[in-house]
């Protein structure tokens, strides 16, 4: 059924996704924070971000949208004694959401339209601990749960009999995955590199029929190891980044990954009371599109945060893009909002006798 799916991206005219290419490989990737920002060591952080986005998809000929509102990120960071620090989060690594819609096609006497619907993704709960060595140079280890599932719908319609064909698959996942990183931070610069090496993820897949028939069945992949740096720049009232992440396979078996590229700039400006953001980034998928194409991603994003006394910060992002692949292009605009604890660790250090 899979390769059948591929062959519907090739034929079909009518396409609408939160991105069509998530039915490529894992899905569509979505890094961790940490190797897109360099957050503060010193600050007890409390994050929840949500993303919707609306995504208008065209192969030249026709074209439709689709809209998703999604969790984005939980995560936790709490200093510790002696320069250590604790970190947890929980996020969307791949993301499996997509819709597509083949063209009629003809049979004999009959007509067939088929539509597929997927929704789902592999999600990370991520632990770290980290140690500083005299406010200059700190290396941090992690471990990542994968886990997660997913759910295809597909309708088959004969136009002439009005008969509707429904089977369904559903996929779970399990993984796991380790990573370290290491920085250094001399006055207004800071470098950062990492590299997550990948344990395997387990995919199991049930297939549910209209005649209520059930078939399950296995196999392990490698997901692709993750690594690359962040150089930044801070003062007291702007803060620039450039982070970049290649995401490279050593067996893509099956699921044929091949090198996978991201850059990122960040910058930050502390325009009081608000402190002004904003992006710009391009991405070389880890996979290629159905018919053999790189498919690549270009995207622009502004936003504030906003304080909330005695909290933190409300976040507010606007962003938006243009992804390629062979004949397919979709324009996506997305918005995150979000929450944003942190309290300064010298509040604290009394209760650790610091």
């Amino acid at each position: 059924m899979k390769r059948f799916l591929i062959l519907l991206l090739l034929l079909g005219s009518a396409l609408s996704a939160y991105s069509v290419f998530n039915t490529r490989g894992l899905g569509g990737y979505n890094p961790p924070v940490e190797f897109i920002e360099i957050p503060s060591r010193t600050q007890t952080i409390l994050e929840a971000h949500f993303t919707s986005e609306y995504v208008y998809a065209t192969d030249a000929q026709a074209g439709q949208n689709a809209f998703l509102l999604r969790p984005e990120r939980f995560r936790f960071y709490f200093p510790l004694p002696w320069r250590f620090g604790l970190g947890a989060q929980i996020t969307q690594r791949f993301n499996l959401d997509f819709y597509v819609e083949s063209d009629s096609a003809r049979s004999a006497d009959y007509t067939l339209i088929r539509r597929v619907k997927g929704r789902g993704g592999i999600e990370g709960l991520r632990l770290s601990l980290d140690k500083g060595f005299y406010d200059i140079i700190y290396l941090g280890v992690g471990y990542e749960r994968l886990f997660g599932g997913a759910w295809e719908r597909w309708d088959s319609e004969i136009v002439e009999l009005n008969q509707i064909t429904v089977d369904s698959l559903l996929y779970y996942f399990g993984g796991n995955g380790v990573w370290g990183m290491a920085g250094f931070k001399i006055g207004p610069l800071e470098l950062r590199g990492f590299y997550a090496h990948p344990l395997g993820l387990q995919v199991t897949t049930e297939v549910q029929t209209s005649r209520d028939t059930t078939v399950v069945d296995s196999a392990s992949y490698t997901q692709p190891a993750e690594l690359g740096g962040i150089l930044a720049y801070s003062t007291d009232k702007l803060e620039l980044s450039l982070a970049y992440i290649q995401q490279k396979a050593e067996d893509s078996g099956p699921l044929s990954f091949i090198t996978g590229h991201l850059v990122e700039a960040n910058a930050t400006y502390k325009f009081k009371p608000f402190i002004l953001t904003g992006k710009a980034g391009w991405k070389s998928w880890y996979v290629e599109s159905a018919g053999g194409s790189p498919i690549r991603d270009i995207y622009l994003g502004i936003g504030t945060r906003i304080p909330i006394e005695s909290y933190g910060y409300g976040v507010i992002q606007l962003s938006g893009g243009l992804r390629n692949g062979g004949k397919i292009s979709e324009y996506h605009i997305g918005l995150r909002a979000g929450l944003e604890f942190r309290e300064l660790w010298k509040r604290r250090e009394r209760m650790w006798g610091g």
